[in-house]
């Protein structure tokens, strides 16, 4: 086949599978006895993710999705084939306008549903008797998209350097004091993202987890009045498939940075509320008074390395605020399962994973666990008892 002839046969397919997408959760092409076998499957999954904990609408998002991929290739899930399951996230990726998180999450219902048919020998059995067929698995680590924790390990993202940070947050104070004089809409904003950076370094928190701080979710220590008001904060971190958002209390331990958020909550927060949204509850707000957003916090972290001269350093981005958190956690004596909790991970090799050390610290690391095996080898010193004191001749 010439070249001329591959790109109208590739057109041709794209729009058959444009039509086929038209013609979404439509099952007409099954029997009667496919839909009722399809029927009971789709029942069966139901029960087992309500048993499992999981939410209702996760089995209903995950339903739609197998009927898609079912009225996308005009087949029922005992056909399916790895060819199918290609050829349908091809199309997601390149043809649509759906991101790749989210096809992403597509793949994994559509794994889930057949995860639950292959583990059945019930519906295995049944299966057999009815269509002469097995379900196999057709979603594979090789044709899905990872998650983006596994593409993490996979780019140059890394933590800021001591002096990167230091820049940073320099920076960060500098562009308040420049627009200080230049009007609130203007230096109000450079205020909050001084006073939000430094919240993010300290604590580490995930951008979508300080975004979505309301005004009443930080909290006073009796051990740490220095800090005030603000010697904790509440937030809710990522969830597992079909579950709720975990709380978790996070610890401000830095007397400068909570002092800093009282400044904010006291002196600068007061005049970004605006009379158009007077009941809202967020702690970072716009110049217009609407909750602060991941696209807004982009843009000014851009800004803010580019006037730290940090905008040629690969790997930089908002969430490397969270890696350089851990690391100096870690870096400073923090263990491991402390760190863990802290920072809201559900296993310790995930705290791990984001730990930079740099040549100088791995070198100080092993010297001391060095100096600490040379001391059990060698075993405490012997104490030698004292020699007696020379006896004095009796005197005659």
């Amino acid at each position: 086949m010439s070249i001329n002839n591959v790109f109208p046969l590739f057109e041709k397919a794209v729009k058959n599978y444009r039509e086929r997408r038209q013609r979404r959760r439509d099952l007409d092409h099954m029997s009667r006895a496919e839909f009722a076998f399809f029927s009971d499957l789709a029942e069966g999954f139901k029960h087992r993710n309500a048993s499992g904990g999981r939410r209702a609408q996760y089995e209903i998002d995950a339903l739609k999705i197998v009927v898609e991929l079912c009225s996308f290739q005009q087949t029922t899930p005992w056909h399916w084939t790895e060819d199918d399951f290609e050829a349908y996230s091809s199309y997601l990726l390149r043809e649509t306008a759906v991101k790749r998180e989210t096809v992403r999450k597509y793949q994994s219902c559509i794994r889930s549903f057949q995860n639950f048919a292959i583990d059945s020998a019930l519906f295995q059995r049944r299966c057999e008797q009815l269509f002469n067929t097995r379900i196999e698995c057709i979603a594979t680590r090789h044709n899905s998209i990872g998650h983006k924790s596994q593409a993490m390990s996979e780019t140059q993202r890394r933590n800021f350097n001591n002096q990167e940070q230091h820049r940073f947050l320099r920076a960060a104070i500098q562009r308040y004091h420049d627009r200080r004089d230049r009007g609130p809409r203007i230096a109000l904003p450079a205020a909050r993202d001084a006073v939000l950076f430094h919240l993010l370094f300290h604590t580490g928190l995930r951008v979508d987890e300080a975004l979505n701080i309301d005004s009443n979710h930080f909290d006073s220590h009796p051990d740490r009045p220095e800090c005030l008001a603000f010697a904790s904060v509440v937030v809710w971190g990522k969830a597992a498939p079909g579950q709720p958002k975990k709380q978790r209390h996070v610890r401000i331990d830095s007397p400068k940075v909570a002092k800093l958020l009282f400044w904010y909550a006291s002196e600068v927060r007061p005049q970004m509320r605006s009379t158009r949204h007077p009941h809202e509850q967020a702690f970072w707000l716009t110049p217009t008074g609407k909750r602060f957003k991941q696209g807004g916090l982009w843009e000014r972290f851009q800004l803010t390395m580019t006037e730290a001269g940090l905008d040629h350093a690969a790997g930089l981005t908002p969430h490397s605020m969270r890696h350089t958190s851990i690391t100096s956690d870690i870096q400073a004596g923090v263990d491991i399962r402390t760190a863990q909790e802290k920072h809201g991970h559900r296993w310790a090799s995930s705290t791990a994973g984001y730990c930079h050390y740099d040549s100088a610290h791995a070198e100080k690391q092993f010297e001391k666990t060095l100096a600490a095996r040379l001391a059990r080898l060698e075993g405490p010193k012997p104490i030698l008892p004292d020699s007696p004191a020379p006896q004095e001749d009796a005197p005659e």
